[in-house]
């Protein structure tokens, strides 16, 4: 099937409805990032590297830090090295492909 430019131009969204969308998507992160950060349970994002990338408020309450604190930290920060060798097991296990569930104990800061 071929397409003409002149059929592929008509085909190019306004600026006005990019601009909707733009705001529609945003409204959504909103959403979503109010009930995230509302949440009761602890919420904590880690990247490749252990440093958090986001912790939501109780998270950060339940290591006895702030969210300003825990930003960027390492999360081995946060564990005995009993429970880091546990931590890092698990770990391997998920970049293996497993989707299993597990308990691990946190130290707080304090």
């Amino acid at each position: 099937m071929c397409i003409s430019m002149s059929q592929a131009y008509d085909e190019t969204p306004s600026v006005e409805q990019l601009l909707k969308e733009i705001k529609e998507l945003r409204e959504r992160e909103d959403y979503y990032k109010n009930i995230i950060e509302s949440a009761n349970k602890g919420i904590w994002v880690i990247n490749n590297d252990f440093k958090t990338v986001y912790i939501n408020y109780r998270m950060a309450e339940m290591l006895g830090t702030t969210i300003d604190e825990a930003m960027g930290a390492a999360v081995l920060k946060f564990l005995d090295d009993e429970n880091w060798y546990i931590f890092m097991e698990m770990l391997s296990r998920c970049w293996e492909g497993g989707k299993e569930q597990f308990d691990i104990k946190f130290r707080r800061t304090d």
